[in-house]
């Protein structure tokens, strides 16, 4: 099974006009053979991880609202049965200073700890 992009919206939530997540939403045409579709939508939760939070190596401002934002959309689509995915950004280039392997900061925010069920994808370049 494999997922193709076909759409996205931005579901996020806003605090003063501000958004407060990383949280997008996509629509997936989900093939699992080659005469078989069937759309659904499904929840992306992109680098919400340690270091973008305090004590971390790249605060961010507003982390603590955006995290508690993404926490209730992953409630919202998982009390729906509708598939979640976390992209975890893990910098193994030389110079790097903030998401390297086997430290506290490269892991997911417990806030949004994926589920067992959940998709986990790892990348290494930032905004790939």
């Amino acid at each position: 099974m494999f997922y193709r992009i076909n759409g996205s919206h931005n579901y996020s939530y806003q605090d003063q006009g501000v958004r407060q997540t990383n949280a997008y939403v996509y629509h997936f045409e989900t093939f699992v053979t080659g005469d078989f579709r069937k759309m659904t939508t499904g929840l992306i939760l992109v680098d919400i991880q340690n270091d973008y939070f305090a004590g971390g190596r790249m605060e961010l401002v507003g982390m603590h609202a955006a995290a508690e934002n993404a926490s209730r959309l992953l409630a919202h689509f998982r009390d729906n049965q509708q598939p979640t995915f976390h992209i975890q950004h893990i910098s193994n280039r030389e110079g790097a200073t903030f998401f390297l392997p086997d430290t506290r900061g490269v892991e997911i925010h417990a806030g949004i700890k994926p589920a067992e069920d959940d998709l986990v994808i790892q990348k290494h370049f930032p905004n790939s």
